[in-house]
């Protein structure tokens, strides 16, 4: 299960990422 949450965590600070990285839209 810790490979999950791992998962869910670089999910999420990827997406966190993305909406303070300026978009190129």
């Amino acid at each position: 299960q810790v490979q999950l949450i791992n998962q869910a965590i670089q999910r999420k600070v990827s997406e966190l990422r993305r909406m303070e990285e300026p978009s190129d839209d």
